[in-house]
């Protein structure tokens, strides 16, 4: 099922740079990420023209998150995009650490 992503561009969700896009959704989990707000996470998507790269975030309420990058010139928004879509929920960081993400 594919998850409901909005399109980002303001700094209420980071800084963004100039030419950078991030779609990020609410997804669904079983864990305390830190703290886990009604039990949910931000899932992010984000093109960086700055570091030549995209990446996949996982974030809970504060400090707790996981990311793993792509390089621009091996992958397309939308193939990652299409990664982060089929990420199963409840999302679990085993499952997370299990499939290349790493400790933000």
């Amino acid at each position: 099922m594919s998850k409901k992503w909005e399109v980002l561009y303001d700094d209420s969700v980071g800084p963004i740079e100039d030419g950078d896009i991030r779609h990020s959704c609410r997804v669904d989990t079983d864990e305390d990420w830190c703290p886990t707000i009604n039990g949910q996470l931000t899932l992010s998507v984000i093109r960086s023209k700055h570091d030549l790269m995209y990446r996949i975030c996982i974030w809970g309420g504060d400090d707790f998150g996981m990311e793993k990058d792509y390089k621009l010139y091996r992958n397309t928004f939308k193939k990652v995009k299409e990664e982060a879509d089929a990420i199963p929920e409840p999302i679990t960081e085993e499952w997370l650490k299990q499939n290349g993400f790493v400790y933000a």
